[in-house]
């Protein structure tokens, strides 16, 4: 029984140690043992059974012993395989999801991309018949101004064509908001610090939005100046702020909030978002009824809205986003259906400071003159109306159908030429080509480009020029006639340039 205990004990050693001590255990038992309980079993005879029971017993214990030891690899051998497996397949899990990510980001690339793109062809769309009623409606404008000052006495008659001249501001501002979305519009670019605009539409905003919406203002004091059309920046958050009211009727919050922000490369992943950079951030916030996604999709699109028929143009949020992308800047907006809308605007920073305010106002009564001024206009409507314009006022008129037949009508005249007006772009020889040429040979000659939607690099040749303004189509007699007053006066003040 013993024998038996010692081989087993054997057989779960797991060591060379542990089987020593087995064996040692098989030899008592064998030898010891039986010397002490039955004496006579140590014969020779049965000395020479004992030896071989021993070296039985040894050669079981040592195959059990191995056995063991076998097992104990093998076991050691799977945990091994298995802790190889999971390693293995945790680094194929992370390698899944980084390819998930980077397919999603891919994905989401180039849906901005397809975005962008259907945007701009939206917006070239757009831009081009903007610029077609630009004509249009300054024909319009300026004939209901002469058809008003022929008729001053005539009730009727006025009371129409100031009718007129309202359907035709009406429109001027859809054509404007086109041309926003299109990122075609001429800008008034300026520096200044958005808090202080924020503060002078307080009022205005709370004129805007009914007293059941609260309004919160959180600005930072320690945001940079940027660069943008005022104006332009200022209707785009009154536009805001309007699609805000339509989405709580019942009332709610609606708040603005700027902050400095820093763009690095890492943070700014995909080609159609904002550049690594300094921004200003203003976040447009409101409690309203929200969007889904389909809603969201299109949001920035001319002409979609989710009003009734006749409650809105579907302009307004386009036009905001032309403002802001014309301007260098990005929008994006967050929303769920009863949850509110988020519009988040980065504007780039610029080092410059702001100008102080002019304290002197500029007068705009427009004196009759007596200058020379070339008009140099492709569409003959619009020439004839703007010679009109001008010839009525006092002024000689020397006009042009494009670029060509200016300098060459330039050339035939005797006489100072003070002014020329020209639109920016024209067959043959553009704006800007024609304004260069032109103050080369007169170089004491003021130039006014006249556009619907003038591209900086149609004028980026002309920038260097000493007198240059820019007049926006369309637009009115009396604005025409105090832009031409403006310059001309400032021309007068001004030393003569040499030739």
């Amino acid at each position: 029984m013993l024998y038996l205990l010692a081989v087993l004990y054997a057989g779960r050693m797991t060591s060379p140690r542990s089987m020593v001590a087995a064996a040692l255990l098989c030899v008592v038992t064998v030898f010891l043992a039986p010397a002490i309980w039955a004496p006579d079993l140590l014969s020779p005879g049965g000395i020479r059974n004992r030896i071989f029971g021993v070296i039985i017993g040894l050669l079981m214990t040592w195959l059990l012993w191995d056995r063991r030891r076998f097992a104990l690899k093998l076991e050691a051998a799977n945990r091994e395989l298995e802790r190889r497996v999971a390693a293995r397949t945790a680094e194929l899990d992370a390698a899944n999801r980084s390819l998930r990510e980077e397919i999603q980001h891919r994905e989401r690339t180039e849906a901005g991309l397809r975005e962008a793109q259907r945007l701009e062809a939206i917006g070239r769309l757009a831009g081009g018949i903007a610029h077609d009623f630009n004509n249009l409606l300054t024909i319009i404008l300026g004939y209901a101004d002469l058809l008003q000052a022929e008729k001053e006495g005539d009730e009727s008659t006025c009371y129409s064509a100031e009718q007129i001249a309202l359907a035709g501001r009406k429109a001027a501002d859809l054509t404007q908001k086109l041309l926003a979305f299109s990122r075609r519009q001429m800008l008034q670019v300026s520096v200044f610090n958005l808090n202080d605009v924020l503060r002078a539409i307080d009022g205005l905003l709370r004129r805007l939005l009914p007293e059941n919406i609260r309004i919160t203002l959180l600005l930072d004091p320690a945001v940079h100046p940027i660069r943008a059309d005022r104006t332009a920046l200022e209707q785009a958050i009154l536009n805001l702020a309007a699609n805000a009211r339509d989405a709580m009727p019942q009332g709610g919050d609606f708040g603005l909030a700027t902050s400095h922000r820093v763009l690095s490369a890492e943070a700014c992943g995909t080609p159609t978002g904002p550049q690594p950079g300094s921004y200003l951030c203003l976040v447009v916030t409101d409690t309203g009824c929200g969007m889904d996604e389909a809603t969201r999709n299109h949001v920035f699109e001319p002409f979609f809205t989710t009003k009734e028929v006749g409650k809105g143009t579907g302009l307004g949020l386009a036009s905001v986003h032309g403002v802001i992308k014309q301007s260098g800047g990005h929008i994006e907006v967050s929303s769920q259906p009863g949850r509110g809308t988020t519009f988040t605007i980065l504007l780039p920073c610029v080092a410059e400071t702001p100008p102080l305010p002019d304290a002197q106002a500029v007068s705009k009564a427009a004196a009759p003159g007596t200058e020379t001024i070339l008009l140099v206009e492709d569409d003959h409507s619009v020439r004839r109306l703007s010679s009109l314009i001008l010839q009525r006022a006092g002024y000689s008129i020397l006009s042009a159908a494009d670029g060509a037949d200016a300098l060459e009508l330039m050339r035939r005249h005797p006489g100072p030429i003070h002014l020329l007006i020209t639109d920016a772009i024209m067959p043959r020889i553009s704006g800007s080509e024609l304004a260069q040429a032109f103050v080369r040979e007169r170089p004491s000659t003021v130039v006014l480009f006249v556009s619907g939607h003038a591209p900086e690099a149609l004028l980026s040749g002309a920038r260097t020029l000493p007198r240059l303004d820019v007049l926006a189509k369309p637009y009115t007699a009396e604005e025409l006639l105090t832009k031409v007053v403006e310059l001309l006066r400032e021309a007068r003040k001004a030393p003569p340039t040499a030739p």
